[in-house]
């Protein structure tokens, strides 16, 4: 191959590069639906928002224990709405053992990445759960670091813990949302795509 061939094909990949992936650009979540529903007998649950703004808000996971908790076991699902709306298509399920996480963090590395987020700003005790415990979870989607491979979309998060093998729905919660870009300029000020 003669080497201007080659000096093009360089030339044009590195133009592709430039123009089209964008390494200063990382996603995170808006939020636009989200519901928590305790069981009675073990938790009260409930979620605080605090500010106005989309980059801004903050919300306040808060539980309540009401009955002594000594494992608790997660499913937790990521996913996209379906084409015209029908169904979902789940990309992610983690099943976890929530106390065995607590104690280390690192066991699971998808779930790790939320949890670095959250634990930042939130009162999270390890099991076992006594009675009137409270557990409360700050969480900032703009903080999020999520990384750029994901692309925009409209997104859904669902968590459900269990306790007693499995059989005893403790919570769930349900978050829907869509994932934006947005660009870090040289100053380190965010700028949000829309």
């Amino acid at each position: 191959m003669r080497p201007y061939y080659i000096c093009m094909i360089a030339l044009v990949g590195t133009w592709w590069v430039t123009a089209f992936v964008r390494f200063d650009k990382r996603v995170y979540p808006i939020v636009t639906y989200y519901d928590i529903k305790g069981n009675g007998k073990y938790v009260n649950a409930w979620i605080d928002v605090l500010g106005e703004h989309v980059t801004n808000k903050t919300y306040v996971i808060q539980f309540k224990i009401l009955h002594v908790i000594r494992d608790v076991k997660m499913v937790l699902s990521f996913g996209v709405p379906g084409l015209a709306g029908l169904g979902n298509n789940v990309l992610l399920t983690r099943s976890i053992d929530g106390c065995e996480f607590l104690r280390r963090p690192a066991s699971d590395r998808f779930v790790k990445i939320i949890y670095d987020e959250i634990k930042q700003h939130s009162k999270i005790p390890r099991c076992p759960y006594k009675l009137g415990d409270s557990i409360v979870m700050n969480f900032t989607p703009h903080a999020m670091t999520m990384p750029s491979l994901i692309p925009e979309s409209e997104c859904y998060f669902e968590m459900k813990s269990f306790t007693k093998a499995n059989t005893e729905l403790v919570f769930e919660t349900r978050w829907q949302g869509t994932l934006k870009m947005h660009e870090s300029t040289r100053k380190g000020i965010e700028i949000g795509s829309g």
